[in-house]
Order: C-alpha cells, then structure tokens, then sequence
C-alpha cells in the first residue's frame, strides 16, 4: 500500500512538472516589456517612408520620455531572462529613441561653420558627440549609442540585419521603421527591412551594362559583419571576400530578373555618397 501511495505521488509530481515545467521557460523567455508609449511616438511623428515630425515630437516630449523612463527604470536581470529575439528588439527600440531624443534635444540643429563645411546643415552631424559622447540611461547603467551598437548589438549578438534596423536620423539610413520592433515579429520585421532597403536607389543600384553594384556606404562600414556569407561564386570573382558576403546575404532579397541580370557578367562594387541630410517631414 505504501509503496503504491508513492507510486501515485511520484507521478502527480512528473505530471506537474511536464506542465509547469515548458510554462515557466515560457515565462522567462519572453518579453513583457511595454512598448505603448513608443509606439504611439512612431504612430503620431514618423511618417510611412520614415520621414519625422520632430518639430512636433520637440512640442510634445512627454510620451517618448516616459518610454526611455521605462527604459532606465528595467532591471537588467529580467532583460537577461528574455529570448535573444526580445532583446535584439528591445536594443534596436532604444537605440532608435534614443536618437531621436538626441534630435529633439538640439532642435533646431545649430551648426557651426567647419561643420557646415563637411556636413549640411540641418544634419545630426552638427550635434558634437551624438553617438559617443552623449549617454542614455539603460536598465540603470549610462551607455552611449555607440556603446548600444557596438558595444551591445554588435558584440553580443551575430544579427547583421541591425544594420538595416537602426536608425541614425539621416536620409541615408535605412528607414526608421513606424512601429516598434517585437521579438516574435523581428525576423518578419528585420526582412522586410532589408528588402525595403536594397528597393532604395539611395542604398542599391545595379547597371546590368557595366555589371557594378552601388551600395550604400553602411555595407561598406560594417562589410566585417556579413565576411561570414562568403562564398565563392564565378559572378563574384572579382570581389574580395567582404564584398562577396555583402552580395551573398543580399542575394536572397533581389527579385529574380535582378539574380538573372547580376549573373551574366563578373559583379564589381563601387558605394554610394552618403546623404546626412536629415530624415525630417
């Protein structure tokens, strides 16, 4: 009889964890954190092409405040419990407030006359350490946009579609997105943006007459980051091993004709000037 109880105790116990068990990873996996606040920021100043209002935004600060508030006041310890999905897109959000807090913040831009020689005016070039200098508030520790990019995205984790996801307020950045990033939505989000990228003469340009490919500046920057996509291919022997990645990853996003076009002849790469101009209504 006795051993028969613990028998049945035994397996009330098994059962329970089996059900409690996939729920509580559940749990931890993913992410709570509130982006209505952000949202209704992106729905009210950016427009469907990623233009914004920041003379509006400016005139009316409070929501996206109370976002980065959030931002600050998040434990770090419950972000290190989310999905890696939920954290790439809770980076990418930050990153993207943050830059427009800093826009707001200097708005209208002032600049100065060496900056004017190198930069437009109107251009988050004119504000004096925008992505190194000045810090944000994130889960209590001060960070800068460089150290969230480089020092976050970057390092720990191998998603090179961020490229095409944050947002340096410029005509020549991938278009900020006008809702927020989610993590059961950022591989749908993430394509789309680079789809919607290398649809922009700004960022991608292909003359089947000379066989060049024009990108935008940023695949050269950051070209490190798809080296991983090289492969070689006989349309690609004219590259080095960098700019056989970048092609490789964009590949699967060109439409056919564009496929068909690029392997008729050896592809060679030049890059695009970069507009800094800002990415205002």
């Amino acid at each position: 009889m006795l051993r028969s109880r613990k028998r049945k105790i035994c397996v009330i116990v098994v059962v329970a964890l089996s059900v409690l068990g996939p729920l509580y990873a559940m749990e931890e996996s993913v992410s709570t954190f509130d982006y209505v606040d952000y949202q209704s920021v992106l729905a009210r100043s950016v427009s469907d092409q990623g233009l914004v209002d920041y003379a509006g935004l400016k005139q009316d600060a409070g929501t996206l405040n109370s976002f980065l508030d959030a931002v600050a006041s998040l434990d770090a310890s419950q972000y290190e419990k989310w999905a890696e999905p939920d954290r790439i897109a809770f980076l990418i959000n930050v990153y993207n407030a943050c830059t427009l807090k800093a826009l707001i913040d200097h708005y209208p831009i002032q600049s100065s006359l060496f900056g004017r020689l190198r930069f437009p005016a109107n251009s988050i070039r004119q504000i004096s350490g925008v992505w190194d200098k000045l810090q944000w508030n994130l889960m209590g520790k001060m960070e800068t946009l460089d150290g969230i990019e480089h020092g976050m995205l970057r390092k720990h984790f191998n998603e090179p579609r961020i490229h095409f996801a944050v947002n340096c307020a410029s005509m020549g950045c991938p278009v900020l997105l006008n809702e927020p990033y989610l993590g059961e939505r950022l591989d749908e989000q993430l394509d789309a943006q680079v789809r919607r990228f290398v649809a922009r003469p700004f960022d991608f340009q292909y003359d089947s007459n000379t066989g060049v490919v024009k990108l935008s500046m940023i695949l050269k920057w950051y070209a490190g980051d798809f080296v991983q996509y090289e492969e070689p291919r006989e349309e690609l022997k004219l590259l080095n091993p960098e700019q056989r990645g970048v092609i490789n990853f964009l590949w699967p996003y060109l439409n056919e004709p564009q496929q068909a076009s690029m392997k008729a002849k050896p592809i060679s790469v030049s890059f695009l000037e970069y507009d800094w101009s800002l990415n205002e209504q």
